[in-house]
């Protein structure tokens, strides 16, 4: 009998987005002879026995969060330090898998560098869930189209990824080499990504990119609770028109949304209806019955659209639009800018209403047209269940996951150049640029003359205060030793750190003290787990 396929899913947590980072997939492919599937996390929430966290004690945890501070604040970069990466290679489960899947690799605080290692000794996919692969820094780039030639001075460095310094040609740079090296099966959730990765100079060249839509569950989002019953359960006024929509001021086209609301004119009693930010159409509540529910869980969700008369998304940056497809398939009609994924995933203008990009004007009109015409809602709302149903069942996401892995197993995994790491030129200008910026955090993070800090430290480097050109081969070795020597220190030295970890726990709670309450619930789980 042919061995089982071994799948290793890694990601940021297990629980949250979990019918799309791999969790579920668990659980629907145990009955599967020919597959093996589990999971590593940094934040493990669940009791599965199938998913393991990828950093295995206290001191791991802060250093992953001291890396992640200083990569921010001291070297405007992302994705390079890290003991995620080593710590995830020298894992057992690593060692027996056949496939990796990093579900959006950004977010688990992997190195670039260490891509190179892994795509030799595995074959690997990677989920585009948004265009961060392809863009120096952003998830989301709006109209800017810089990330085609090279990402060269970014028009807003403080959207999410926030770089005091801007970096982003650097990034892309150091992105363009890495691909260069690797051969991977990308999976992206819309033909919007799948353009943008054919498009991109940074990937292009990449031959299996697969489009795989995400699903829900459409035993659950229906529209068998009925509107009443939905408004009884969350105090909503029963003959108003309801209106719903997330209100967010990063992505989500609220202020569209508010600038629309304003400009509407009907003699119908009107109640919007919000999910997850608060308080952002308070301009208009003299107008309007306006009820912020703020964060909503699944159940809430359900009796929200089928509370609605209609979902409104006129997002400005979409790589799926899952919510949309939620509505759909509470057979509510959904209303959408033309612009990044909405279009193609609500088959707009045939079910999704279709208004232009960033016109608030335009989407006051479909407003008030769904408004007027309650009949054309419920035709395109039961259109949008079918559709639901046609394209993003759960089951067929995960049954064509499955399938990929399969072929994958069976194809020839192509031969790159292997490039020798350990070969490094110290003395070169850029290399002693990364090691001045290392021995900064060293010395912030050990003792002066301890055993860790010499192990770490670069001796008889001079203070050179100069940009750092990532993309440099030198510096990225130094940056792959220096992740390496690091996880070995936290990893298997001896448990007489006491300094630094009393040093990191009290500037989390002076900096972030909710990645200081990760740490520490991290700590009781593992200490309740031995003793179980």
């Amino acid at each position: 009998m042919q061995d089982k396929i071994n799948v290793l899913e890694v990601n940021n947590i297990d629980l949250v987005g979990r019918r799309f980072n791999g969790y579920d997939l668990l659980e629907y492919s145990k009955n599967d002879e020919s597959l093996y599937i589990n999971q590593k996390v940094i934040y493990k929430k669940s009791n599965n026995e199938r998913v393991s966290p990828i950093l295995k004690n206290f001191e791991q945890m802060l250093i992953l969060e001291k890396l992640e501070k200083f990569e921010n604040d001291e070297l405007s970069i992302h994705s390079n330090l890290s003991i995620t990466s080593p710590a995830l290679i020298n894992s057992q489960e690593y060692k027996n898998a056949d496939i990796i899947h990093f579900q959006m690799f950004h977010n688990t605080k992997l190195s670039l560098i260490s891509l190179l290692q892994i795509c030799r000794e595995k074959k690997v996919v990677i989920s585009f869930h948004d265009p961060w692969s392809i863009t120096g820094r952003c998830v989301h780039f709006g109209d800017c189209e810089n990330w085609k030639t090279g990402c060269n001075k970014c028009p807003n460095i403080n959207t999410l990824f926030t770089f005091k310094e801007d970096n982003c040609n650097i990034m892309w740079k150091l992105k363009k080499w890495i691909y260069n090296n690797i051969d991977i099966n990308i999976v992206v959730p819309s033909k919007y990504i799948y353009d943008l990765v054919k498009q991109s100079p940074l990937t292009k060249h990449f031959e299996n990119v697969h489009i795989i839509p995400l699903g829900i569950d459409l035993d659950f989002f229906n529209d068998k609770i009925g509107k009443k019953e939905a408004r009884k359960e969350l105090n909503l006024p029963e003959k108003d028109i309801v209106i719903f929509l997330r209100a967010q001021d990063a992505l989500k086209g609220t202020k569209y949304v508010v600038e629309a609301l304003e400009k509407l004119e009907t003699d119908k009693h009107i109640t919007v209806l919000t999910c997850d930010e608060k308080n952002k159409l308070n301009t208009i509540k003299e107008k309007y019955n306006i009820v912020d529910m703020g964060t909503m869980d699944d159940k809430q969700l359900l009796y929200a659209y089928n509370a609605c008369d209609m979902f409104l998304m006129p997002s400005k940056g979409e790589s799926f639009g899952m919510m949309a497809v939620e509505a759909m398939a509470c057979s509510r009609p959904v209303i959408v800018f033309d612009n990044t994924a909405l279009p193609s995933v609500t088959f707009a203008p045939e079910c999704g209403v279709l208004v232009e990009n960033n016109n608030s004007i335009k989407l006051m009109e479909a407003i008030k047209h769904l408004i007027d015409n309650p009949e054309e809602g419920e035709k395109r709302g039961l259109l949008g269940r079918k559709i639901a149903e046609e394209n993003y069942n759960i089951k067929k996401y995960n049954e064509n996951l499955i399938n990929l892995y399969k072929a994958i197993a069976e194809s020839k995994k192509k031969q790159i150049k292997l490039l020798d790491l350990d070969k490094i030129n110290y003395n070169s200008k850029e290399a002693l640029k990364i090691q001045y910026k290392l021995n900064k955090f060293t010395e912030n993070n050990f003792k002066k003359n301890s055993k860790n800090y010499n192990e770490l430290i670069y001796n008889n480097i001079e203070d050179i205060e100069e940009k750092i050109d990532y993309s440099n081969l030198d510096v990225q070795k130094i940056i792959n030793e220096y992740n390496n020597k690091l996880y070995d220190i936290v990893t298997n030295g001896k448990k007489n750190n006491i300094f630094i970890q009393f040093k990191n726990a009290l500037n989390l709670i002076i900096t972030d003290r909710n990645r200081l309450k990760n740490s520490i619930q991290y700590k009781i789980n593992c200490i309740l787990k031995k003793r179980n």
